[in-house]
């Protein structure tokens, strides 16, 4: 929960289908949902966020990121920024 405590998404598959985030089963298929994910304006995530935090003039932000100017990883905090659209599902190959 480097970025708070919400749900995270990778900008790029190859991301998520690491086996950190996406372990192999016993036949060796890995799952990966594909979402759309509405990231509105995002601000800088931190540990132990609970929420996004506010801009300065006061607003919160919709989620929030691990660069701002370079976002790899979004988090959100509410379960309606997120639809999972696609499950699926691969092999690594290892060469």
């Amino acid at each position: 929960c480097v970025y708070g405590d919400g749900v995270y998404f990778a900008r790029d598959p190859s991301y998520s289908s690491r086996d950190t985030y996406s372990v192999p089963g016993n036949n060796g298929h890995k799952l990966v949902y594909k979402s759309s994910v509405f990231v509105g304006r995002y601000g800088q995530g931190e540990r132990n966020l609970k929420e996004p935090p506010k801009d300065v003039k006061g607003v919160r932000y919709d989620s929030v990121v691990d660069n701002l100017n370079n976002p790899e990883i979004y988090v959100i905090f509410r379960d309606n920024q997120a639809c999972p659209e696609y499950l699926i599902k691969f092999e690594s190959v290892r060469f």
